[in-house]
């Protein structure tokens, strides 16, 4: 059995979507825009399961 006692937190910011865009001069074909806002934002811990899958958001 591992240790599953260890766990990250991260604090996202939400990302306002502008628009995908060509830009001709790149090898690839699309790209997108965005813009990282500060507020508001979420936060999630991560943490090593053992197969099971754990959800306790709120919403």
């Amino acid at each position: 059995m591992q240790d599953n006692s260890r766990s990250v937190r991260l604090r996202i910011p939400y990302r306002l979507h502008l628009g995908f865009y060509r830009y001709k001069d790149l090898p690839y074909l699309f790209g997108s825009t965005g813009i990282a806002v500060k507020e508001p934002y979420i936060i999630m811990k991560v943490s090593r399961t053992e197969g099971k899958l754990h959800n306790k958001n709120p919403y």
